[in-house]
């Protein structure tokens, strides 16, 4: 049975971003989390649902071609 709770770094390697971008992404409210002992903490179902639901991944920074 998988764990129902990813930490920063299984949550940044699911996503395929670094921790830097997650934070990021974390504090624009484009990635649901939750702090727990002062730790952030994803739900693996969210994550899940964030990345197969997205045509365009949502970037903590915009990028020129």
């Amino acid at each position: 049975m998988q764990d129902t709770w990813l930490d920063a770094d299984q949550t940044a390697q699911s996503l395929h971003i670094t921790k830097a971008t997650l934070y990021k992404l974390i504090r624009k409210g484009r990635v649901p989390a939750t702090k727990v002992h002062g730790k952030w903490r994803f739900a693996r179902e969210s994550i899940e649902e964030l990345f197969e639901s997205s045509t365009e991944w949502p970037s903590a920074e915009k990028t020129s071609p």
